[in-house]
């Protein structure tokens, strides 16, 4: 009996274990989706001021409504999970907004793009990694954000060109 009440134990406490890892992942990644689109709809906005190209202009206003209707999600999935988000974006976000906006013209446009690619590449990744898990709510956002992030990634590859 002593064994047989030993091994529940274990298993609850397994278990448990697996739900808080499982939770911790999912929240990390509100986290950092949350930050990626802060610093989108920064980028989005600093591509409105300092470059001269329609498509640039065009595309981060895009980014802006998107990423600011994908944030509005995010934080109110947030909310109903206990996870406390900021509105500040990580260094290496902020390097590439300060490194962006000592730039203008062609330069600009060139760096802009380049970021865009790179990014959303790492952003799609982070999406689809979290869209196979099974964490419910948190899951089914990254699900439903995916497809306007290929987007933005394919037509980020497609002003490049």
């Amino acid at each position: 009996m002593k064994n047989l009440i030993t091994l529940i134990a274990t298993a609850t406490l397994a278990l448990s274990a697996a739900a808080g890892a499982a939770d911790k992942s999912g929240h990390d990644f509100l986290v950092k989706a949350i930050q990626g689109n802060n610093a989108e709809i920064e980028l989005g906005q600093l591509a409105g001021k300092k470059s001269s190209n329609a498509d640039i202009k065009h595309y981060g206003s895009m980014l802006e409504t998107d990423h600011s209707a994908a944030n509005k999600t995010a934080k109110k999935l947030a909310d109903t999970v206990n996870v406390t988000v900021s509105s500040e974006t990580s260094i290496q976000q902020k390097a590439t907004y300060d490194r962006l906006s000592t730039l203008s013209g062609k330069a600009f446009d060139d760096a802009f793009v380049k970021a865009m690619i790179k990014d959303h590449k790492k952003n799609v990744d982070l999406y689809e990694d979290e869209s196979k898990r099974n964490d419910g709510d948190i899951s089914q956002y990254a699900r439903d954000t995916l497809p306007a992030l290929r987007r933005h990634l394919d037509m980020a590859k497609s002003i490049k060109k």
